[in-house]
């Protein structure tokens, strides 16, 4: 069983990283993913993805970062 540490003010004790952190970080990878499944071809070639690209990305579970 794993334990988290965090001190009193929020922030992570050396060495350790909060449960709180990890999940926020998997939402915003979620929301990520989500916004480049909105962008057209044309906005994706600009930033050098492919349509296929983006759905290998999309189809990894949101812990797979």
């Amino acid at each position: 069983m794993s334990t988290f540490y965090v001190s009193t003010y929020g922030k992570l004790l050396p060495g350790r990283r909060s449960l709180f952190a990890t999940m926020l970080r998997w939402i915003r990878v979620q929301r990520e993913r989500q916004a480049l499944l909105d962008l057209d071809n044309r906005l994706l070639q600009d930033i050098g993805l492919s349509r296929k690209d983006v759905m290998q990305e999309c189809a990894k579970r949101f812990w797979q970062i």
